[in-house]
């Protein structure tokens, strides 16, 4: 469970530099009621993260288990299908990675009737909107489908591997406690030193997190092709 935890660490910093989000949360603090609004916001994103998150992972863990049943008396390795996922999982984020790190992928540009709402929405809203935010991200989300993959092929039981993705949503969400307890404590001194910070990391993070893609898709590579050779990178 330790080595997973470790394993899940790097993977949910780097799936919690989402530009997006960020931007959101800071229009929702910028408007009335900042810090209630802010709480349900953040609430929104992490409850659907997590949730679709479990569905994500269990329904995976079952479609597994039916799969390697059939295949038994195929394949000497066990939970090929796993390791089949994780080579893919891998392929696409070195493929996603080396496209942002060469610059051939720009970032969306923020939609300023996103932001418009942002200021503008009330208590619920705010919380409607965390979910819409993050459920607009979680599709095509390959860094959180590695995450999932590394816990289904630890083997837990349904609870540790629960916990384990509780784990990694709390981490994901880190920067928005962050920035909703730095805005809490400093006020409007907080949102202009959070304004700077982003401008500052919107010109080398594209490089950064492409790159970091890269490494970790290329990882999952060699990871998955060392299990069928008996000698892979992370034992879990």
């Amino acid at each position: 469970m330790v080595t997973l935890l470790l394993v899940l660490l790097p993977i949910a910093l780097l799936d919690s530099v989402a530009p997006l989000l960020f931007v959101v949360l800071l229009s929702v603090l910028s408007g009335r009621q900042p810090r209630r609004r802010a709480a349900l916001f953040i609430a929104g994103q992490f409850l659907t993260y997590f949730l679709v998150g479990l569905a994500v992972m269990f329904g995976l863990r079952a479609a597994f288990v039916a799969l390697n049943e059939l295949g038994e008396s195929l394949w000497v390795v066990p939970e090929t299908p796993d390791l089949i996922f994780q080579i893919v999982i891998g392929a696409a984020l070195a493929f996603f990675g080396m496209r942002r790190l060469l610059g051939r992928a720009k970032p969306p540009a923020q939609k300023p009737r996103a932001t418009e709402a942002a200021v503008s929405s009330g208590l619920w809203r705010a919380f409607t909107l965390g979910v819409v935010s993050m459920a607009a991200m979680i599709p095509l989300n390959f860094i959180y489908l590695a995450a999932i993959d590394q816990i289904l092929k630890a083997d837990l039981s349904p609870v540790p591997s629960a916990l384990a993705l509780l784990f990694y949503n709390l981490l994901f969400s880190l920067p928005l406690f962050a920035i909703y307890g730095m805005v809490t404590m400093h006020g409007d001194r907080g949102l202009a030193a959070l304004g700077v910070l982003r401008h500052k990391l919107g010109r080398w993070s594209p490089v950064a997190i492409g790159a970091l893609m890269a490494f970790g898709g290329v990882f999952l590579i060699v990871d998955g092709v060392g299990w069928f050779l008996g000698r892979p990178l992370v034992p879990v």
